[in-house]
């Protein structure tokens, strides 16, 4: 099930982004973004499961477990898509593809994402949907082990 994020979800949003990532967001983080006045327009989807799943390193809360989400926000003519992570468990089973196709479908403005030159897979699935590199950041990741990434900006026009 893919429905709206909210404030009731940081904790869940936390915990599956550090499973994701080397530098993940705090909870406190992802309520800022629900809160805050100055994130105005932040948005997101939750892929959710309701079925008794193996472990994952997650939680459920009121009978659901968090899989998976997107978020972004748009301001002005622009949206930028800010992280998206899916459970390693749970990857290339189409939940990624869901939830961008989810947040892609009402979004009426130019979308704007960084990714890792390294994440070929994430590269893979936001080229298929029209997105394109149209700059490269040097050194715009930063590693637990203090090693630098570079990313590219992609964009999709609509």
């Amino acid at each position: 099930m893919i429905r709206l994020l909210n404030q009731k979800d940081v904790c869940q949003l936390a915990c599956v982004h550090q499973r994701c990532f080397d530098d993940a967001w705090s909870s406190t983080v992802f309520l800022d973004y629900f809160v805050r006045p100055e994130w105005n327009g932040v948005f997101g989807y939750g892929y959710f499961s309701t079925l008794d799943l193996p472990y994952s390193g997650g939680f459920s809360i009121n009978g659901e477990q968090l899989i998976g989400f997107i978020m972004g926000r748009t301001v002005f003519e622009s949206n930028d898509l800010f992280t998206f992570a899916v459970l390693p468990d749970y990857q290339q089973k189409g939940i990624g593809r869901a939830l961008l196709d989810h947040y892609l479908k009402g979004l009426e403005v130019n979308c704007l994402l960084e990714v890792s030159i390294q994440n070929e897979k994430a590269i893979h699935l936001y080229s298929s949907v029209g997105f394109n590199v149209i700059t490269l950041k040097k050194g715009y990741y930063s590693t637990v082990h203090s090693l630098q990434s570079d990313a590219y900006v992609m964009k999709r026009s609509v």
